[in-house]
């Protein structure tokens, strides 16, 4: 058996399958790409080059920001990054992010960024 890694068009890993060939694994990903091993989809991503395909270890996101009273500011972070907290969510653009909470606490902000870089989670406090 060879192992596979199923992807998405922006470079995302879907996750790792085994299969004795590309056309079988296809059954579980649109596009696959062989493998040596498991690949973990947080710490990787496939990059697209002129000689096709290949895997690269994500980044890591540098992430500035303020929290004033009840309000925290997140600087410019790449286009379609996801922020959740609470149980909301958003998806940035080319701007800076506010985010103003109702309560004084401790929350947990988690970051999704692009598949070039690893998730982050900000513990912060505000109020």
């Amino acid at each position: 058996m060879k192992w596979f890694i199923g992807y998405t068009n922006n470079g995302e890993i879907l996750g790792t399958v085994t299969a004795s060939a590309p056309e079988i694994a296809r059954y579980m990903f649109e596009q696959v790409l062989e493998v040596e091993g498991p690949v973990p989809e947080e710490l990787f991503f496939v990059r697209f080059e002129d000689s096709g395909p290949i895997i690269v270890e994500k980044g890591i996101l540098e992430i500035t920001y303020q929290v004033s009273g009840l309000s925290l500011s997140i600087d410019p972070l790449p286009i379609g990054t996801v922020i959740e907290v609470g149980g909301y969510s958003l998806q940035t653009d080319s701007e800076p992010t506010q985010i103003d909470f109702d309560e004084p606490g401790e929350y947990s902000v988690e970051i999704n960024p692009p598949p070039e870089f690893k998730r982050v989670i900000l513990e912060v406090k505000v109020g």
